[in-house]
């Protein structure tokens, strides 16, 4: 049993996925704490999110702590200000806001 803690993900799901799968080798004894910042910034927020759950869905010890993007995430989602929505953007991935981005691919 190994204790994990891991920060500024920022929707970087390849990143995620190979330092999980490929690096660490998390088993499902081990315990990964995820210290905030999982969306924003990368082009793969949705897909790092839906990864994260079905890991949790599959057993592993998996315990997000929301961080400020994920506070202004669901400040936008849920009252929809738009002057928040505007902050948060993708990096490379501008055509977009996380919410919008998030939001679209929603289901």
């Amino acid at each position: 049993m190994k204790h994990w803690a891991i920060a500024d993900i920022h929707g970087c799901y390849n990143t995620l996925r190979q330092l999980l799968e490929e690096i660490l080798e998390i088993d499902k004894t081990d315990y990964l704490y995820l210290l905030g910042d999982i969306v924003d910034r990368g082009c793969q927020v949705k897909k790092t999110l839906d990864y994260i759950i079905s890991l949790q869905e599959k057993g592993f010890n998996i315990m997000p702590i929301k961080g400020n993007h994920e506070y202004f995430l669901l400040n936008a989602y849920y009252l929809e200000k738009t002057q928040q929505v505007s902050k948060y953007r993708f990096g490379k991935c501008k055509e977009k806001t996380a919410y919008q981005k998030y939001r679209s691919h929603r289901s």
